[in-house]
């Protein structure tokens, strides 16, 4: 019995990595069609946004001119991205083709690796629905829209390596060396592709402070710090401008639709964007991300719950993605994954997909009319349907960061360990 088991279970594996790939093989095809519009960004945004055809991909290709290639330092010292260092450098060395369809097309040779592999990795944590995300029709709008689905999947084998740590302890220690250094070594590399994975990072400190084992926090520090030296400082030293680009732009950037665009832009695009405006959305944002924050990481903490890094991680990305001055439609992908690791029911991964295909199409309506001239439509569009987009997004929001805070706190049915779970030194996470 124990072996068809095991033959079933390999069998459901390879059906949904198929599923999976079946999905992003479309998302591939769907977005296609820009990289024949790709001459330069003005004829690429006139085609991708009314024919909801935009993806990032081709965006960075058009909008830093990445024909512009020259030779192997390109990818190194070339034009700034709006990205971390490694995922900069992946994009310029896939420029490298000379061609927008053949750079999009090299595209392909990453991203449907990364998401098999991201599928697999959460088909291996316990207690989640893999289905939720393998079958998701989210993955048919995002795999191609941007590059997430690379952090994401190197975040979930983070945890999954320091949670298997635990598992496996070497003799004399509380958990093991090897896959300990693994983890956070992916944690830094996922950071150089998008920040994102910082609060991966952060819940897997939380977790291994609560067991007081100040060894493997050191390890942390000290392989992190190493590995984003390693990374940053060659570029900086080589092409600072190119590499503090993605600094710059993220902190000039506009606001865009989001809670701050309603609160302090009015809906009003000229409003929103005003430098001023920028500046206090900056400010006000980075305060609530930290200080919302520092109380997620108290509720981690002090929780009854024995394994605590990923609820606690889907809780502080959750919070971030609501006051972030920026909620770019992707972002649903990471939502997607959350709510697979964690179990949602079914009616709420239903309720969000749905919403976010409506969200999907709604943000790609504002983008063209607003570049449309027809300025009575857009403001219409801006304070009706975007307004409600944003208003409903931000409620969906909050009631996850409610049911993953509930999570973070105490599982349903889970064994309650010790009030002393900080003093422990070996505790099996499952």
């Amino acid at each position: 019995m124990e072996q068809i088991a095991k033959i079933e279970r390999r069998w459901q594996l390879a059906i949904m990595l198929l599923v999976a790939g079946l999905l992003a093989g479309a998302s591939f095809f769907w977005y296609l069609a820009g990289a024949y519009h790709a001459e330069n960004n003005v004829v690429y945004h006139e085609f991708a946004f009314p024919n909801f055809r935009f993806t990032n991909i081709m965006t960075m290709y058009v909008n830093h001119r990445l024909e512009r290639y020259d030779g192997p330092s390109f990818i190194f010292t070339g034009t700034g991205i709006e990205y971390p260092a490694l995922l900069s450098m992946m994009i310029r060395a896939l420029a490298s083709v000379g061609n927008p369809l053949a750079y999009y097309w090299l595209n392909l040779l990453v991203v449907l690796p990364a998401t098999l592999l991201c599928t697999w990795l959460i088909a291996r944590w316990p207690g989640g629905r893999p289905w939720l995300f393998a079958a998701s029709p989210l993955l048919f709008l995002y795999t191609f829209f941007n590059w997430d689905v690379i952090p994401i999947a190197l975040s979930v084998g983070s945890l999954l390596l320091l949670r298997e740590s635990l598992r496996r302890p070497d003799v004399g220690r509380a958990f093991n060396l090897g896959l300990e250094i693994g983890g956070f070594a992916l944690l830094a590399i996922g950071i150089c592709f998008k920040l994102f994975p910082i609060v991966f990072l952060g819940a897997a400190l939380i977790d291994r402070l609560r067991r007081r084992q100040w060894l493997s926090i050191g390890l942390a520090v000290g392989t992190v710090g190493l590995i984003l030296v390693a990374i940053n400082l060659p570029l900086a030293l080589a092409n600072y401008k190119s590499w503090d680009y993605f600094l710059w732009i993220n902190s000039h950037r506009a606001t865009e639709p989001s809670l701050w665009y309603w609160l302090l832009g009015g809906m009003v695009k000229e409003q929103a964007e005003a430098s001023g405006v920028t500046a206090l959305v900056n400010r006000y944002s980075a305060l609530l991300v930290v200080a919302g924050g520092l109380v997620i990481a108290a509720l981690a903490f002090f929780s009854r719950r024995r394994e605590v890094a990923m609820p606690t991680a889907a809780c502080l990305l959750l919070w971030w993605f609501a006051f972030n001055k920026i909620y770019d439609p992707n972002f649903d992908i990471w939502v997607l994954a959350l709510l697979a690791l964690l179990a949602a029911p079914f009616w709420l991964y239903a309720s969000f997909s749905v919403f976010a295909f409506f969200s999907w199409v709604i943000s790609f309506e504002w983008q063209t009319l607003a570049s449309s001239g027809q300025q009575e439509l857009f403001r219409w569009h801006s304070t009706h349907a975007m307004f409600y987009n944003i208003l409903l997004r931000w409620v969906f929001l909050f009631f996850l960061i409610g049911w993953t805070a509930r999570k973070v706190w105490q599982s349903a049915g889970e064994e309650q360990p010790s009030a002393k779970v900080s003093k422990l030194t070996v505790v099996d996470p499952s």
